[in-house]
């Protein structure tokens, strides 16, 4: 049985619930609505952030072509999360024709002002000769830069470069010490093999090679967009 006095607390919190729904959705078609205003006037920080929303269905349908033409725009203007994230859509494909040759140009504009996600793949294209020549000490510099910023997977493959001796003298001590720096953030493959560093030591890995963890994957899965310059580096395995 309702009693008549619960049932107008159940509309009134209803109606409350409701109103503040429909205030939330007015307030966010007025920030869009300003967003967009200042993105069309030139302002490349709007533009990102207006690609973002087309990128994530915030505020607006989900558009990743829309979400392109944005971070393009922002990245002509030197944004550099922008710049990262228009070498993603040519990494990728699909919003624009795949091109590697591209996405590097991209990636090296961002990777100049620091951007540790663009060093920790311009890494990746060096390490596997990806349009340009197969380079291991340019992949290790690269990885450097980002590692130095706290990335964790570049600092996972500074360790696999130690390990194998790729663009850096073999250094199992210097490996082991790039792996830690991973591992205490997460990264899982530098714990497995930070943990055989030491669970069969050293000595016998002088002498025994397995295949290089983490390296051979497609550049697409150790990238993706992200929605500014201090995003959060474990996101990227």
């Amino acid at each position: 049985m309702q009693f008549p006095g619960v049932m107008r607390v159940r509309i009134l919190c209803s109606c409350v619930i409701l109103a503040l729904m429909v205030g939330a959705a007015i307030g966010s078609a007025q920030d869009i609505a300003a967003l967009k205003k200042q993105a069309a006037s030139g302002d490349a920080k709007a533009q990102f952030e207006l690609g973002m929303d087309y990128d994530n269905g915030q505020g607006v349908p989900k558009d990743h072509a829309e979400a392109t033409r944005w971070f393009r725009k922002a990245a002509e203007q030197g944004n550099a999360t922008a710049q990262y994230n228009l070498g993603v859509a040519y990494e990728a494909g699909g919003d624009v024709p795949r091109d590697y040759a591209e996405a590097v140009r991209w990636f090296h504009k961002a990777a100049e002002q620091e951007d540790a996600f663009s060093e920790l793949y311009l890494g990746l294209v060096y390490h596997n000769g990806v349009d340009v020549p197969k380079d291991e000490v340019a992949a290790v510099k690269w990885w450097r830069k980002a590692a130095e910023q706290g990335n964790p997977p570049a600092q996972f493959h500074i360790g696999a470069a130690y390990y194998y001796g790729d663009g850096v003298p073999q250094d199992y001590a210097e490996s082991a010490r790039w792996y830690r720096k991973a591992a205490e953030q997460g990264h899982a493959t530098a714990q497995n093999d930070l943990g055989d560093l030491y669970y069969i030591g050293w000595a016998y890995h002088k002498i025994t090679h397995r295949p290089r963890s983490g390296i051979a994957r497609p550049l697409s899965k150790e990238i993706t967009r992200r929605s500014s310059t201090l995003a959060s580096c474990t996101t990227m395995a």
